[in-house]
């Protein structure tokens, strides 16, 4: 038997970077993503033979049947169509791949069981997905949304309606090296900066801001100030953690000086923002097609975008 899955990847205005310590990656403030439909993980899980495991439960609240403790080996294998752990949220088209992937085998296996209880052998909502693959990471529960998604940093992640604008959409790998510090590591490593404190209040103030822009008073140069403001106060937590680290090449800094010389020369430049990586994301409203284009083809370096030309 086989199972098959994508999901795509996002990224975030508002960023998702310090977590509680309630082992459910619950963040520390509300975060505000983009989900990026071209840039995908798929995941095919394969029922295979194998030797019996012993087997217990790890949650007293949930028992299985003697078909249920049955040893069932499976293969899963997956794959992106752009660079891994380097900053573009692998983790969170991975994890939603596989989430949703180990969902419909799951439903398959328990449907052929009669032992099985009803409430066991139902369907999953796509929040109760989202809530179960933000347990292997965090911002993997915005994936299952489109559009803008808001994530309260806990159970609450939703679609928000009144954003639904299209953009065109840049990646520019700088390096697709993969990264000498994870974001797991990040979130554990910020906690011990002095800028984390108020980091929860300039999140949450930034994202009412951001939200307000998009919906309602639509400013293009705000919205660019807002998103620049806050890629730069997570990457300053890096930067003054204790040990301290970094993403950022001289080449991402080229790249952001660059996208920001836009806004100074012709007063119509992209969104600018960056993950927990060195590779620098661009986001250009509809009617900036050509500039985005242009802007792409000044660089040596490989981009990924949601515009066929590039």
């Amino acid at each position: 038997m086989i199972w098959e899955a994508s999901a795509p990847s996002n990224i975030a205005l508002i960023k998702y970077m310090g977590k509680t310590t309630d082992g459910q990656n619950t963040g520390t403030n509300p975060s505000l993503s983009l989900t990026l439909p071209h840039l995908r993980s798929s995941v095919i899980i394969e029922k295979s033979a194998g030797a019996e495991d012993e087997w217990s439960s790890l949650d007293k609240e949930f028992q299985l049947s003697e078909f249920g403790r049955q040893n069932q080996i499976f293969s899963i294998r997956s794959k992106n169509n752009f660079p891994s752990d380097c900053g573009i949220a692998s983790s969170a088209s991975s994890f939603a791949a596989l989430t949703q992937c180990a969902v419909k085998a799951f439903l398959d296996l328990t449907a052929k069981n009669e032992q099985i209880p009803v409430s066991v052998n139902s369907t999953f909502s796509v929040l109760e997905q989202a809530r179960l693959s933000r347990r292997g990471s965090g911002s993997s529960c915005r994936s299952f949304y489109d559009g803008f998604v808001e994530w309260d940093g806990g159970d609450g992640i939703c679609t928000l309606e009144s954003l639904q604008k299209k953009f065109w959409h840049q990646v520019f790998i700088v390096s697709d090296q993969q990264k000498k510090v994870s974001s797991s590591q990040a979130h554990l490593r910020v906690a011990t900066s002095l800028l984390m404190s108020g980091r929860t209040e300039r999140a949450r103030i930034r994202l009412e801001a951001l939200k307000t822009h998009l919906a309602i008073q639509w400013n293009w140069r705000e919205l660019f100030e807002i998103s620049w403001a806050e890629f730069w106060d997570m990457h300053s937590l890096f930067e003054t953690a204790q040990p301290s680290f970094g993403y950022m090449t001289p080449q991402s800094l080229e790249l952001l000086s660059a996208a920001r010389d836009l806004w100074h020369n012709s007063d119509e430049g992209p969104l600018v923002t960056m993950d927990a990586g060195p590779n620098v994301h661009l986001l250009w409203q509809q009617s900036q097609k050509e500039q985005a284009r242009a802007f792409a083809q000044q660089w040596s370096v490989p981009v990924f975008s949601n515009m066929e030309e590039l």
